[in-house]
């Protein structure tokens, strides 16, 4: 485990989705102590996902829609780091959260840790 925390204003990234999925609002701890982080989420889509159903449904044309200037945040999501700074200066750490998920695993679950 490494030393990095998060903080204010810094950007979890997807490196699989080559985009940031939101910026943090708030570090902090819930009721139990452990570590929290508020993200204010920078593309809706990244939380309307759909996975492959044994029944044949799957990939439908649902999409999150809200009126806009509208912010959408989850709060309170639960995260661990999972590696400090990259060497060659690409990310500032490596971080898991305890987000909603779907689709893509790792889009929706590993982020690396941003300032812009």
């Amino acid at each position: 485990m490494t030393s990095v925390i998060p903080r204010v204003g810094q950007w979890l990234y997807s490196t699989c989705a080559a985009e940031n999925y939101g910026q943090i609002t708030r570090v902090g701890a819930d009721a139990n102590g452990a570590p929290v982080l508020d993200v204010r989420i920078a593309d809706l889509e990244a939380l309307n996902q759909y996975e492959r159903r044994a029944d044949g449904w799957a990939n439908p044309l649902t999409r999150l829609v809200v009126p806009a200037g509208t912010e959408v945040m989850l709060v309170d999501v639960q995260y661990r780091m999972q590696a400090g700074p990259d060497p060659d200066g690409s990310h500032l750490g490596t971080l898991e959260i305890n987000g909603p998920v779907g689709g893509c695993y790792r889009c929706t679950r590993y982020f690396w840790l941003r300032d812009e």
